[in-house]
């Protein structure tokens, strides 16, 4: 599944461990930039994990910012 908040955000974005790597999640998100499209946002936005990221790279997705997330005392990098 995955959904795109009114903002124009891809609030969320998850594809079964036995589906992944099959095109699921590339289909998915290419569904959502085509609504975005369609209701007429200009732009669609995206905290990515570091797992998601080369996805949105390769769908043509420009990188903004990269930063640290401190989630119960251990940093990530986005």
């Amino acid at each position: 599944f995955a959904s795109m908040n009114q903002r124009g955000d891809l609030s969320m974005l998850y594809v079964h461990p036995e589906y992944q790597r099959k095109g699921v999640g590339t289909r998915l998100i290419s569904h959502i930039v085509e609504h975005a499209t369609e209701e007429g946002y200009a732009h669609l936005r995206a905290d990515a994990s570091v797992l998601l990221k080369p996805l949105l790279l390769k769908l043509d997705f420009e990188l903004m910012e990269e930063y640290q997330k401190e989630v119960r005392g251990q940093l990530f990098n986005n």
